[in-house]
């Protein structure tokens, strides 16, 4: 498990982003598996470095106390779910940390869903701050 894109992943997590990703896995919205919950809180306890020998396969499939007994197969099933959630996750942070990405997604939902009044102050919103860019590109003279 030492080298597995799981652990790859949340060693380049901070300190700060490997709590919030507690709190994502632990989200009945985005997870409904409580056994990637126990095993996330299992792997969180071996950060920053996630090599202790306790992360090796065998002798993880013995320590993790998940609902269900573990195999080598059940493990690897349940890296992949939680590498899938810290991928979710790592996007979501994305899009909060992003001040366009966020209105521009719900933009786009909006206008599938047909939410007129509901786009023009979203639009509006987004429009404000790039006016005020002195740097613009071919984009922005398409659109005025």
């Amino acid at each position: 498990m030492h080298q597995s894109k799981l652990l790859d992943l949340l060693r380049k997590l901070s300190p700060k982003q490997l709590s919030r990703a507690g709190d994502f896995v632990a989200s009945p919205y985005f997870n409904k598996n409580r056994d990637n919950i126990l095993f996330f809180n299992y792997l969180q306890k071996h950060a920053p470095d996630f090599d202790h020998k306790n992360l090796a396969k065998e002798t993880a499939i013995q320590k993790i106390a998940t609902e269900k007994p573990l195999d080598e197969k059940s493990l690897t099933y349940l890296m992949s779910q939680l590498t899938k959630l810290l991928e979710t996750f790592l996007a979501v942070e994305t899009l909060l940390e992003d001040g366009f990405e966020m209105p521009l997604s719900l933009l786009k939902k909006y206008h599938q869903l047909g939410l007129q009044r509901h786009q023009k102050p979203t639009e509006d919103f987004i429009e404000k701050p790039l006016e005020k860019m002195p740097l613009r590109n071919a984009d922005f003279s398409k659109s005025n």
